[in-house]
């Protein structure tokens, strides 16, 4: 039991390692991402108008508002957000996986 619980301990730590750095990088490639998007609104729209709500990051939610490289851009985005929440997720996952296997609590309460 003590190989499996030094096992899962050490999958953890690198996960937590890994996703720290993976997670910081995914972090800065959203908000690259996000402040660049107002070059790539329709000619139509302008992105600080009364239609985006003065705010041209709704564009990342409503993208008919952006070029197609813009809507790229946004799906991109997005993607990186969710790889950057998965960066903080699988770590405490294992962390509880390994105290419901073997007892040892990695996460102090």
């Amino acid at each position: 039991m003590a190989i499996v619980s030094l096992t899962l301990t050490l999958i953890t730590g690198v996960a937590l390692v890994v996703g720290v750095f993976y997670g910081i990088y995914q972090w800065f490639v959203a908000a690259s991402l996000m402040f660049t998007i107002g070059n790539y609104f329709k000619p139509d729209i302008t992105p600080w108008s009364a239609r985006t709500l003065f705010n041209p990051f709704n564009a990342l939610v409503i993208t008919s508002w952006l070029t197609p490289e813009g809507q790229e851009r946004a799906r991109r985005f997005w993607i990186a957000i969710g790889k950057f929440l998965l960066c903080i997720l699988i770590p405490f996952a294992l962390a509880y996986a390994t105290e419901v296997i073997t007892g040892v609590q990695l996460i102090r309460r």
